[in-house]
């Protein structure tokens, strides 16, 4: 007597990820992905939509500030991706799921990779959804969360993280107060009330609510007007430059600069 064995061929290829597999996990933990996306759509398509744009501000020409309340969005993301991977692979913790998992006409390395394809599912495709939903907002109203800064007409946040400001110098340095007493009254006048404007202006940072402040300026009225700078120095103080321009900076919960080099006399050169 002869045995003959016949093995059916499976129609699920044995090398390829299993669509069943990645539905399961999709369909199965909806809660976690559901909860991510819905908290997301609070913190920005939502946001954009009631036009708050104390939410992202550009300021100056380049640079994005990412206010206080919106971290707490990173800090979740991070936990999220944790949840989602113990989900994924949290069959492997029962011994019934697993032989059931492993009795699919499925590799390995195909298993491997439709758990792994999935986590990425759920990470990837709630931030796609929020992507898409905010720049369709920003397309259709003209982006309300950015704004132009520039120090004087914007609404800010309550709270800034950090400050770096280069307010204009040209008349709050030592060599622009010449101008002051140049022509006739109406045009000191106008060059008066210019440095007003500017002294305002570099005011609106040194008491903007931040902990985190350094406002960098050349010697001038400031000194005398708002206090002494906390850090002095000119630019051949540091490595690679030979310029003369003594400059102040005023500080806020930051260290002072520390000087790199030590640059003789006779190798510094005439700055601004």
């Amino acid at each position: 007597m002869s045995w003959e064995v016949q093995t059916m061929r499976s129609k699920i290829s044995s090398y390829k990820p299993s669509l069943h597999v990645m539905w399961k996990n999709f369909t199965r933990y909806w809660p976690i992905w559901g909860s991510y996306l819905a908290i997301w759509l609070l913190l920005l398509p939502l946001t954009l939509l009631r036009e708050n744009d104390e939410w992202i501000v550009n300021m100056g020409e380049s640079g994005i500030i990412l206010p206080f309340g919106q971290q707490i969005g990173v800090v979740f993301s991070v936990i999220y991706g944790f949840l989602s991977a113990a989900a994924v692979w949290s069959y492997l913790y029962n011994h019934r799921s697993a032989s059931l998992y492993h009795a699919l006409p499925v590799s390995r390395e195909g298993m491997f990779l439709s758990h792994t394809l999935s986590g990425l599912g759920l990470t990837v495709l709630p931030n796609v959804v929020v992507f898409l939903l905010s720049w369709l907002i920003c397309m259709g109203s003209g982006c309300p969360w950015f704004t132009t800064n520039d120090g004087k007409s914007h609404d800010t946040p309550d709270r800034w993280d950090l400050i770096v400001a280069h307010p204009p110098c040209t008349r709050l340095c030592n060599s622009g107060q010449r101008w002051l007493y140049w022509g006739d009254n109406a045009y000191r006048e106008k060059k008066k009330k210019e440095q007003e404007e500017a002294i305002r202006f570099f005011m609106s940072f040194a008491e903007a609510n931040c902990e985190h402040i350094a406002i960098e300026n050349p010697m001038g009225i400031m000194s005398t007007i708002y206090r002494k700078p906390d850090c002095i120095y000119n630019p051949y103080d540091f490595d690679g430059e030979t310029e003369s321009k003594k400059t102040g900076l005023w500080l806020k919960g930051l260290p002072s600069l520390s000087p790199t080099q030590n640059l003789p006399k006779e190798q510094r050169t005439q700055g601004w």
